[in-house]
């Protein structure tokens, strides 16, 4: 029980480190003004608050779901991009799903999806938030995004995928859920996606934020790792004392 407290509260304190981070900078002594926007609160005074679509170049969202059902899906071809992929800390490659390139090539084109592409769920629920975001993969094209996944592709002279995906999935649970609809999931368009908030300085200190956030979720996910691992030779220590007092073994 104490280890998965450990774990609870280095989700939380990670939580807080990178939201710091991405709202108000590295710089403890930088002068603050007030964003304007309710979750961030205050930020740099050099800082710009932008909506999303300023920062994009061009956007998508996938296709209707008449237009990709489960019998399209094959072993191989283009790489399909479903919510279960976009993570609040980065791409989940695990789950792969492909479409025939040829039908793609047909029906599905202008939802292609290439890498530091940043993709954003459209949909969440009280696990997986509406709104959190991730970047795609360097290497993952051909790939295309499904229903209810957005694809943002940024104008990268003003802003940093690694940067604005973070910030975010930081602002998903507060930012994303005022924007919501839906009673048991929670769904945003993406015209309004478009239109959130993003907290924004010079390209430069986005990087020196990404890396310092990268650095730190590394720490955090080696404590977590170390905090797993306990539990999991507690639980094996359980098992062996629970069987030796059963089967007479115990002295």
């Amino acid at each position: 029980a104490e280890q998965e407290r450990t774990i609870a509260l280095l989700a939380e304190k990670r939580q807080t480190v990178i939201s710091h981070a991405v709202t108000k900078g590295l710089n403890p002594k930088a002068e603050m003004k007030e964003s304007g926007v309710e979750w961030i609160g205050k930020m740099p005074q050099h800082w710009r608050v932008l909506p999303l679509k300023r920062v994009t170049a061009s956007r998508c969202d996938g296709p209707l779901g008449s237009g990709l059902k489960s019998e399209h899906y094959t072993d191989s071809g283009v790489r399909v991009i479903r919510l279960q992929n976009i993570r609040h800390d980065g791409f989940d490659g695990d789950d792969e799903a492909f479409v025939d390139s040829d039908y793609y090539l047909q029906e599905l084109g202008g939802h292609d999806v290439a890498g530091s592409d940043v993709l954003i769920a459209g949909l969440g629920d009280d696990r997986n938030t509406v709104g959190r975001a991730c970047v795609a993969p360097k290497g993952i094209e051909p790939a295309m995004v499904k229903a209810d996944c957005f694809r943002f592709r940024l104008d990268t002279k003003q802003a940093l995928p690694e940067f604005v995906a973070t910030e975010l999935s930081a602002g998903s649970a507060a930012d994303a859920g005022s924007m919501a609809t839906g009673s048991t999931r929670s769904r945003i368009p993406l015209s309004v996606m478009s239109n959130r908030k993003l907290a924004i300085p010079s390209l430069s200190e986005q990087r020196e934020i990404a890396n310092f956030i990268q650095a730190e979720a590394s720490k955090f996910d080696d404590l977590t790792a170390e905090a797993q691992r306990a539990i999991n030779l507690l639980q094996e220590r359980r098992s062996a004392l629970i069987s030796a007092a059963v089967t007479g073994k115990i002295d």
